[in-house]
């Protein structure tokens, strides 16, 4: 979807803010991590393209929270000029519409631009949510040049659980560079899962998952697997900005989060 900048006034308000539109000047465009007590494990998504001055701020502070183990939370990278699956999550799955955007829990919370006190406060509002009880355990292997998953899923609850699973294929060390040439870390480059899942109460499923590499270059001690469970009841959530137009999307909020580096 392109349109056009319309003043110099939309671009004063964009640097402003510290972003950085996501299209051209012209357009619209288990690892256990202990950490203070949470409801469960969170999940930040942040968008960001490769010409964005403004992202490697962002990216720096996620990495930078991401390794003090002082959060249990997981992120990953939506390098959207570089991955059409990126593309597909952040400007579809989202409507977002400038970088660097985070959405945390599936949406639960939305930061627009690199502010620590807002990440941290995501990331904290986000842990203190009450979430559906689900429990789960991962294990991936390498196995004839591809990843096989295995995926224990848990309703603790008494009542029935429909959800959406999604298992995010990241580099942990990207082969893209942001703007300031330094390479991204948790960069998405496949979805290895991507569907519903139902559990009856007070029981489990396991899932089976091979996941053959879309592109070369892969090193297999390179790769994080991250699996989220969302409830599948979406909220109407507004995105952080009001020009050219707001914009709300269905935010489908994450219950529990897990992740993995294939042996």
């Amino acid at each position: 979807m392109k349109k056009a900048v319309g003043s110099c006034a939309l671009i004063v308000l964009i640097l402003s803010l510290s972003v950085f539109p996501i299209y051209a000047a012209d357009e619209m465009k288990s690892i256990d991590k202990p950490k203070e007590k949470f409801s469960h494990t969170v999940l930040a998504e942040y968008g960001t393209v490769t010409t964005c001055p403004a992202c490697p701020a962002a990216s720096e502070l996620l990495y930078r929270l991401y390794t003090s183990s002082e959060y249990q939370f997981y992120y990953i990278t939506f390098v959207i000029d570089k991955n059409t699956a990126a593309k597909r999550r952040m400007v579809w799955g989202y409507l977002d519409r400038f970088v660097p955007t985070t959405y945390f829990d599936g949406g639960y919370m939305v930061s627009l631009g690199s502010n620590e006190t807002e990440y941290r406060n995501a990331i904290e509002k986000c842990g203190a949510r009450d979430v559906h009880d689900i429990n789960m355990e991962m294990t991936a292997r390498w196995e004839n040049g591809k990843i096989i998953i295995n995926l224990y899923v848990e309703n603790l609850e008494k009542k029935p659980y429909l959800g959406w699973l999604k298992v995010y294929v990241t580099e942990k060390e990207s082969r893209w560079q942001d703007y300031n040439g330094s390479s991204y870390h948790f960069a998405l480059i496949d979805f290895a899962s991507n569907k519903p899942i139902f559990l009856f109460g007070n029981k489990n499923k396991n899932i089976s998952i091979e996941w053959t590499p879309n592109m070369e270059g892969i090193e297999s001690n390179n790769i994080m697997i991250i699996a989220a469970v969302s409830n599948i009841f979406p909220h109407l959530k507004k995105n952080p900005w009001d020009r050219p137009k707001p914009t709300t999307f269905l935010a489908f909020y994450v219950d529990q989060v897990i992740a993995v580096e294939p042996q």
